[in-house]
């Protein structure tokens, strides 16, 4: 009784690919809240986004402005120091959402290039192991120079290892959606990070081996690039709720 709970078939209809569910929870009084509010502003509710997939639909304008409606996408938004929203679309369907844990201090920290060795953007990473005595980073024997080798990762600071936990989270994120769902390859990689997102993009794209761009809204909401990137995170997750273009009987 005390708990709300949606389930939306998402990745199905018209478009090729299997289906699946996709469940939402929240608390009931975070819902009567909702409705108390249209019900005084006689307001007609007829659907309720929640981040996922009101990001789904700021990425999937993203995407039909480049022409990639038929191929997938990722984006990757960050408005805070607790978690940051994965989604991965296609054919304006949500296909994939995964929420990643932000390391304290990542938005204000260093972002240093791992100089690891070359990687094919989809291979996947070998186990990331933070070396809590040394200080330093360690990584599976796959991640390593060879086999038998005993040649250990660099010495990096503090922000770069918070940076790296975040990174291989995106990696096997990427990795199992090339191995899951081949038929739709990535046709962008798309991220927001408050003030830092065209940052953010460089060092990904570095890491990860693939271009990655920075969630480019101007054209949606020209006066929105105006406003302070902190009072900008506040509203980042209702741009979405605006771009809903919802035509079916739900």
């Amino acid at each position: 009784d005390d708990v709300t709970i949606d389930v939306m078939r998402v990745g199905d209809g018209q478009h090729k690919g299997p289906s699946h569910l996709f469940v939402v929870a929240a608390p009931n009084l975070a819902v009567q809240a909702s409705d108390a509010l249209a019900e005084a502003m006689h307001w007609n509710v007829s659907v309720v986004d929640v981040q996922e997939t009101a990001q789904r639909n700021l990425q999937n304008a993203l995407a039909r402005d480049a022409g990639q409606t038929e191929r997938a996408t990722v984006a990757l938004v960050v408005t805070d120091e607790a978690q940051a929203v994965l989604t991965i679309c296609a054919n304006d369907e949500l296909f994939y959402t995964r929420r990643l844990e932000i390391p304290q201090g990542f938005l204000l920290g260093r972002w240093e290039a791992s100089h690891a060795a070359a990687v094919d953007a989809y291979t996947p990473v070998g186990e990331y192991v933070p070396d809590y005595g040394g200080g330093g980073v360690g990584y599976g024997s796959d991640y390593q120079a060879g086999a038998g080798s005993t040649t250990t990762a660099p010495a990096v600071s503090a922000d770069n290892e918070r940076a790296q936990r975040l990174l291989v989270e995106i990696q096997r994120s990427l990795d199992l959606w090339d191995r899951t769902w081949s038929h739709l390859p990535l046709a962008a990689v798309r991220v927001h990070a408050v003030g830092r997102s065209g940052e953010f993009a460089q060092w990904l794209s570095e890491e990860l081996g693939q271009a990655v761009q920075a969630m480019d809204v101007s054209a949606h909401f020209p006066g929105f690039v105006e406003v302070a990137h902190e009072d900008a995170a506040l509203c980042w997750p209702l741009l979405g709720l605006l771009m809903r273009t919802e035509d079916r009987k739900l």
